[in-house]
């Protein structure tokens, strides 16, 4: 029996040898793990308790009245604590073509 080179190509073959994949193996680089029992719906629920969307709380500016978030200037307006931040430009409507 010819024993294989350095780049040959082949694994010298045992169970124990790096070079040999087995079945169990390959089935495990394959396949992702899969939890052993199913997950009550109610521990599902409770795990995910605290994963939830709430509302951004917003308060009325007071040089337009419109809803904004706290402490940020108002993107209606461009105001902020009275003073002008920035300037509010009008929308242009583009033409369709």
């Amino acid at each position: 029996m010819r024993l294989p080179r350095p780049g040959d190509g082949r694994s010298l073959g045992g169970p124990d040898r790096p070079g040999r994949k087995t079945e169990a193996r390959i089935r495990s680089e394959l396949v992702p793990p899969l939890p052993k029992k199913k997950y009550p719906r109610a521990r599902q629920h409770q795990r995910r308790s605290h994963i939830f969307v709430t509302m951004p709380h917003l308060v009325a500016c007071p040089q337009c009245h419109s809803p904004r978030l706290p402490h940020r200037a108002c993107p209606v307006c461009g105001t902020y604590r009275g003073r002008t931040v920035f300037r509010v430009e009008e929308e242009r409507h583009r033409p369709t073509s």
